[in-house]
């Protein structure tokens, strides 16, 4: 089911032919696609397929794509880099008759991924960086508070969605900038007075206060024409 797309997604089938129209809403075309269309691939194909996924940021896709040159011109596996909004993904895949010999094939090729890239890689197989920031957390028994400006308690909910035990988030915290109330955080409101409410100051202010439970990651997009006089893209972590 579709809960959040502008644009549900859709199934139709018929002679020779089978159509899959994923929904609009990122979150739930990843969900629709690991959880019911993968599979009727897999099943379609008449050798198994094994993929590889590394998502790079800090990296444009011309740069990824000049440090893997010899292996995005390798047939055997194949090796795409795909440009997205704010990040590049390398997908690497192989359809060897013999799964385990297309499983080493991915994983040499994905080695050499990771020399190549480092530290830019944040994370490998997974569906986004709320996933990989959430594996990480549970490997260290860290629970996530947010507190947040003008972002419309997004970030809460991207985290959320990768939350599937409710083990991650463990509180929130959303506000209009000019309906701030720092003192529910224990700040002094004259922080937002004085530097303005989308601010670096604010946002680290709002990171302080939600730290006292957890840790904190807050945001300030711009959504609207009250930001325009304030700094964009404020982000606090604490």
């Amino acid at each position: 089911p579709c809960h959040q797309s502008a644009l549900p997604g859709f199934e139709v089938s018929g002679g020779g032919f089978h159509i899959v129209a994923l929904p609009s809403d990122q979150q739930e075309q990843t969900s629709l696609f690991f959880g019911y269309l993968f599979q009727i691939l897999k099943k379609a194909s008449d050798t198994p397929c094994c993929v590889r996924v590394a998502r790079v940021m800090e990296l444009n896709a011309g740069q990824v794509e000049a440090a893997l040159e010899d292996l995005l011109a390798a047939q055997h596996p194949c090796v795409a880099v795909y440009a997205k909004r704010s990040e590049v993904i390398v997908r690497i895949c192989d359809n060897a008759e013999d799964r385990q010999q297309a499983a080493q094939n991915c994983n040499a090729a994905l080695k050499t991924v990771e020399e190549r890239l480092g530290s830019c890689i944040y994370g490998i197989d997974v569906n986004s960086i709320e996933h990989a920031v959430a594996a990480r957390c549970a490997q260290k028994n860290i629970r996530l508070a947010f507190a947040e400006s003008g972002s419309s308690g997004l970030a809460a909910k991207r985290f959320s969605n990768a939350d599937s035990e409710g083990k991650l988030v463990f509180s929130t915290y959303s506000c209009r900038p000019e309906q701030m109330d720092l003192e529910k955080l224990g700040i002094n409101e004259k922080i937002g007075k004085t530097f303005g409410p989308v601010s670096a100051n604010v946002a680290a202010a709002l990171a302080l206060g939600a730290s006292a439970a957890a840790l904190a990651i807050t945001g300030v997009p711009p959504l609207n024409g009250f930001f325009s006089k304030y700094p964009i893209f404020t982000t606090g972590f604490a």
